[in-house]
């Protein structure tokens, strides 16, 4: 509390392949609560002054601060492995890997970081219990399309399936409906409104295909759309599902039914 915090991105939003309007919506949050976010933007220059750090932006800016953390990410070091002795292919920063998490020495096969599949933690479980299935003799396959992505800041922001971005880029028609926060009684209550619940669905079938929550608790409601994606569920099979008062989670059953 009481503390100046700067965020410095070098994309054009913050959470880079996120949602758009999401991550709008996070960045307006911050800059309310007296964050600067800095967007398009990279650390030029960085030095130790009197007072802690001097940082200079590639636009000009300059920030004066007591501590800098640096996350830019990461990426395998697959090089030092000498994968190719062992006959296993890569492909850029990842393994080639067949559904069944095979490598192409069918005898090995893999699980987490090192597939450079999604990277997280609840996807490497998932990957290691089938990839050891398949390693018994089972033929398991992996499902990548579904898996949760949460972001613990405040306010929470999850997502699955597939983003707006996606169809925008193939020019492929997509239904999006939101169903805010503000609107819930139990936010009201809690004091906690920011966000919304957002239903990517195909406008043909009404199939869901995604989702994307920005507010509170987002990361435990996001689990909602995780059974629906999984039973292929349409807007309409999830509206008619019956969702307590009060709770944020009927904010889901309203965007379904928009």
């Amino acid at each position: 509390a009481g503390v100046q915090v700067s965020i410095v991105e070098l994309q054009a939003q913050l959470i880079p392949g996120e949602d758009a309007f999401v991550t709008s919506t996070l960045a307006q949050f911050y800059e309310e609560k007296g964050i600067r976010v800095f967007l398009e933007n990279k650390v030029s220059k960085i030095q130790k002054g009197k007072l802690g750090w001097e940082v200079e932006l590639s636009k000009g800016e300059k920030i004066q601060t007591e501590e800098v953390l640096v996350c830019v990410g990461r990426s395998p070091r697959l090089g030092s492995l000498q994968l190719e002795k062992a006959g296993i292919k890569t492909e850029k920063d990842r393994l080639i890997l067949n559904e069944y998490l095979q490598t192409s020495n069918p005898n090995i096969l893999a699980a987490g970081d090192v597939t450079g599949l999604t990277r997280l933690a609840h996807a490497a479980s998932v990957q290691g219990e089938t990839a050891g299935a398949n390693a018994l003799g089972q033929k398991q396959i992996y499902d990548g399309s579904a898996v949760p992505r949460c972001l613990y800041s405040w306010p929470e922001v999850a997502s699955i399936g597939r983003e707006k971005w996606e169809f925008d880029a193939a020019n492929t028609p997509v239904k999006s409906a939101r169903a805010f926060f503000k609107g819930s009684s139990k936010a009201l209550a809690a004091r906690q409104t920011e966000g919304f619940v957002q239903i990517l669905s195909d406008p043909a079938t009404d199939r869901i295909l995604g989702a994307q929550i920005i507010g509170a608790h987002a990361t435990e409601l996001i689990h909602v759309f995780a059974v629906a994606l999984k039973k292929q569920m349409t807007n309409k099979e999830l509206a008619s599902v019956m969702f307590a008062h009060p709770t944020l989670a009927e904010s889901i059953k309203e965007a379904a039914s928009k």
